[in-house]
């Protein structure tokens, strides 16, 4: 399933503020990770305000045998410049969540967050995807690609 992915307005603010900590290619201790992590809801999401998880009005993440709670970390967090000043803040797509009888089928809805030492509730919020058609992997394996041309550019 391709999906689109909407920046957090904070989180852009934060890109620019020296004392934000927003460096997802971060590997020191505690490392930035980027997590996915699916909803079974409808978002309510201020995209202006909502700076961490806890901050989303509705969040009801999917449960189900192959899912982890928390989501799933995507790997290769990478922010790259081209000669023309495009910057591209792109990661891979995250593993797939195998299919099983017991799995989740109410999957309408991912954001993307930064996992830090505390509780998941606390995770910067770094973007949030479209609604699409309830999903899972009880049928079959349930897969996300992100956009090609990364989660997030900027042009100069």
């Amino acid at each position: 399933m391709a999906t689109t992915f909407n920046l957090m307005d904070k989180f852009r603010e934060k890109i620019l503020d020296e004392t934000a900590v927003t460096d997802i290619e971060y590997s020191g201790t505690p490392a930035n990770d980027v997590m996915h992590i699916l909803l079974a809801s409808a978002l309510t999401v201020d995209q202006n305000t909502d700076v961490l998880v806890s901050d989303l009005a509705v969040f009801t993440e999917v449960t189900g045998t192959n899912y982890t709670a928390g989501g799933n970390a995507v790997a290769n967090a990478t922010v790259t410049i081209d000669g023309a000043g495009l910057i591209t803040a792109d990661v891979d797509d995250p593993a797939v969540w195998s299919q099983h009888a017991s799995g989740f089928a109410d999957a309408v809805r991912a954001v993307l967050a930064m996992k830090n030492a505390g509780a998941s509730s606390t995770w910067p919020l770094i973007g949030y995807s479209d609604a699409f058609t309830a999903a899972g992997n009880v049928a079959g394996d349930f897969a996300v690609q992100f956009a090609a041309a990364g989660i997030f550019t900027s042009a100069r």
